[in-house]
């Protein structure tokens, strides 16, 4: 796989045939995903990622036209059925976003450092703008929270349960947060 790019968009048009979905942004640019990877698993067709994204990931609900949400994608260039070379952007992950849509281009998602052994870790430190380090953070705090929902719904919580839970789930992302940024990577347990 490719660099994987973010960007946010709000949703223009979104349109679906044979198994592709395409969604236009309102800057003009054209993203798509599939329904279903290829092959089969156990014999039946499994979603993929970016699908199972688009259906579930706007607060239990699917995306709409007007919704602006933060797209992970990769692109490739591949001939297109008239025979002209096209750069497919191909959505891998998508999320609600509470940020305007960007004009300028797509940013990389960060590589981690390549660590050789014996090196100082805070020699190769690199840090980000703070704008862009505060949104990392809070998307990263949404997702993390998020997680322990569909966690307590998997396990067979009801609902209005776990939205009862939300402002401990919050809390308690946030003294895990405390708690991990107090002890170097390498004192962790597994």
């Amino acid at each position: 796989m490719g660099t994987i790019l973010n960007k946010v968009i709000r949703i223009a048009k979104i349109e679906m045939a044979d198994g592709r979905y395409k969604i236009r942004a309102a800057d003009g640019d054209l993203y798509s995903f599939f329904q279903f990877k290829s092959g089969l698993v156990d014999g039946k067709k499994v979603h993929t990622q970016a699908y199972e994204h688009f259906m579930g990931n706007n607060h239990n609900e699917q995306f709409n036209q007007e919704d602006v949400v933060q797209i992970g994608y990769t692109e490739s260039e591949k001939m297109n059925k008239e025979g002209k070379m096209v750069v497919y952007k191909n959505i891998i992950s998508m999320f609600p976003s509470d940020e305007t849509p960007s004009q300028a281009q797509p940013q990389p998602r960060p590589q981690p450092p390549i660590h050789q052994p014996g090196e100082v870790m805070s020699s190769r430190v690199q840090t980000a703008p703070q704008p862009q380090y505060e949104s990392r953070e809070a998307y990263g705090r949404r997702l993390a929270v998020h997680g322990m929902a569909n966690g307590l719904l998997a396990s067979g919580k009801d609902i209005s349960e776990v939205n009862q839970m939300l402002p401990q789930l919050m809390e308690l992302e946030m003294s895990i947060e405390k708690q991990l940024t107090t002890i170097s990577p390498s004192e962790i347990p597994f």
